[in-house]
C-alpha cells in the first residue's frame, strides 16, 4: 500500500501499486484505488503528445495524415457510434465533440440537422475536416478552448483515459454546456479486458483505466 498515489476520482489516500508491460514492452507504474477500484498511471512526467504529432507516431503506424483506409475506418466508427447514441443526442440542437480526429462524427451529427462542432489538438487531423466534409474544426487543447455558445450536449470517444486530469475535464465540459445540458463519454472498459488481452489494454499514453 501506498499513501502518495492519491486517486485521482474518489481522493482515497490508500492504493495498491503495482507494474505492468504494456503493448509496447514499455514498463508503466499503476496504482489501484481500494476504495472506488480506479486505475491510473502515476508518474511526474506527464507530456502532453497530441498536438506535437508524436501520437500519430506511435498510434497511427507514423501518419501524421489520415489515408483512405483511416479515413474509412473513422467514418464506420462514426455511424456506429451515432447510431449506439442517437437516442441521447436526437432532441439536441446543439453538440461539441471533443477530441473529434477528422470531424467524421460531427460530420454526421451536422448531416441530421444537429448544429456541431469539433475540438480536436492535433492539427494535421483538426484540418482534414475542411477538405474531407468541408467545415473548419477548432485545433486547440480542450482546456484551452473558447466557445462562443453553449452546449446542450458534449461527446467524447476514447480521450478521457489520455487526459492527465479526468475531474479537471469533467469540471470544464460543465462550464460550457447548457443548464440541462448532457455530457456523454465513452472510455475503454477495464473490467471487459479481464477475460482478454491485457497487454494491448495497457499502454503508455493510456493514464486511466475505467472500471
Amino acid at each position: 500500500m501506498n499513501n502518495q498515489a492519491l486517486c485521482k476520482i474518489c481522493s482515497n489516500k490508500t492504493t495498491f501499486q503495482f507494474s505492468r508491460r504494456d503493448r509496447n514492452n514499455d514498463n508503466i507504474c499503476l496504482a489501484f484505488c481500494v476504495r472506488c477500484f480506479y486505475v491510473f498511471q502515476y508518474k511526474d512526467d506527464y507530456r502532453y503528445i497530441y498536438t506535437s504529432g508524436e501520437f500519430s507516431k506511435s498510434a497511427r503506424s507514423g501518419e501524421l495524415s489520415p489515408n483512405k483506409e483511416r479515413v474509412d475506418n473513422l467514418e464506420l466508427s462514426a455511424f456506429y457510434r451515432m447510431s449506439l447514441y442517437h437516442k441521447y443526442l436526437y432532441r439536441s440542437k446543439s453538440v461539441l465533440e471533443v477530441g473529434s480526429s477528422i470531424g467524421q462524427f460531427v460530420n454526421i451529427a451536422r448531416n441530421i440537422g444537429i448544429d456541431s462542432d469539433g475540438v480536436e489538438p492535433d492539427g494535421k487531423y483538426a484540418s482534414f475536416s475542411k477538405k474531407q466534409y468541408g467545415f473548419d474544426q477548432c485545433n486547440s487543447l480542450f482546456e484551452s478552448y473558447l466557445p462562443q455558445k453553449k452546449y446542450d450536449s458534449i461527446v467524447t470517444f476514447q480521450v478521457l483515459e489520455h487526459i492527465k486530469d479526468p475531474m479537471d475535464f469533467i469540471r470544464k465540459a460543465y462550464e460550457i454546456l447548457d443548464y440541462s445540458g448532457r455530457l456523454l463519454i465513452e472510455v475503454p472498459s477495464f473490467d471487459l479486458h479481464k477475460s482478454g488481452n491485457f497487454k494491448r489494454f495497457f499502454w503508455l499514453p493510456h493514464l486511466h483505466y475505467f472500471s
